[in-house]
């Protein structure tokens, strides 16, 4: 279980070198990239500004089943979108990172085999 979960962390930093996967993740705000340069962080990753969120991906695993969840508050928000800010003003686009693809299932079911067959 804890192979399979370091599996789907090392695909969430694939999804965050990427920009996203499949789907490339909308663009930063121009006001973003303009504070990020100000602070000497651009250019750069839209969701790696200083890696705290890409840093945060934990795993739990038993000999059941396996857990890999972030302990970053302001994961969801990056994750799922939504509004936040005072006053909820400010739009967060989706950039999903959380996402399984049909290959990443194949190379999971593949260590499952191997596992069995050792």
């Amino acid at each position: 279980m804890l192979s399979i979960g370091k599996i789907i962390q090392d695909l969430i930093r694939k999804t965050f070198l990427l920009q996203g996967r499949p789907k490339k993740w909308q663009p930063l705000a121009l006001s973003t990239i303009e504070r990020r340069k100000r602070e000497g962080l651009w250019p750069g990753l839209i969701l790696i500004e200083k890696g705290d969120l890409l840093q945060s991906f934990q795993i739990r695993a038993s000999a059941s089943d396996v857990s890999v969840f972030s302990t970053s508050p302001y994961a969801a928000i990056h994750h799922f979108g939504g509004l936040t800010g005072k006053g909820l003003k400010t739009a967060i686009p989706s950039r999903p990172f959380m996402n399984i693809q049909s290959e990443d299932i194949e190379t999971i079911e593949n260590l499952i085999l191997e596992r069995l067959w050792d």
